[in-house]
This record gives C-alpha cells, sequence and structure tokens, in this order.
C-alpha cells in the first residue's frame, strides 16, 4: 500500500512517520512516482480513470491543459507517459 503525499505544488512527506507506516507496510511516495507506477502497471485503467477524473471537472478541461497543470505541479513522468497513450 502506498500513500500519496502532496501540499499545493510542494511535496509533503515529512509529516509522515516512514518507520511506523513501513511497519505496516505502507511506502511513502511523491505523486509522480505513485501516478507514473501505478501507470506502468495498469495503463488502460489509469488513462480511463484520468478522463472520468476530467469529465468530473466542472471547467471540463482539454485533456492537453489538464495535462499542462499536472505538469505545472511537478508530476512530469505521469503527464510525460500520459501524453504518449493513443
Amino acid at each position: 500500500m502506498c500513500v500519496c503525499s502532496s501540499c499545493d505544488r510542494g511535496l509533503n512527506t515529512k509529516d509522515f512517520k516512514v518507520r511506523q507506516l513501513e511497519q505496516l507496510s505502507i511506502r511513502v511516495q511523491k505523486p509522480d512516482l505513485f501516478l507514473s507506477t501505478m501507470f506502468d502497471e495498469n495503463p488502460a485503467g489509469v488513462a480511463g480513470a484520468f478522463l472520468a477524473f476530467r469529465a468530473s471537472l466542472k471547467s471540463n478541461p482539454a485533456p492537453e491543459r489538464l495535462l499542462d497543470k499536472l505538469t505545472e505541479d511537478g508530476q512530469l513522468n505521469f503527464a510525460a507517459a500520459m501524453r504518449l497513450q493513443p
């Protein structure tokens, strides 16, 4: 199990007691690593979740705009992988 930690473009992992979480088989990961790992394990599922997430937003952003926002927020690898999706 993983915990993804993010706070308004900053990465906040200092509040997690990593050793205690490790005893519970929980790893703390930064958002880009978490999302990229999920994508590597199930590209179609993550792409589907991305589409569902985008559709749930009232602003209904274009896919590229949402990927640009993820890139700005530090999810560089994940956004790059999503851009390569057919």
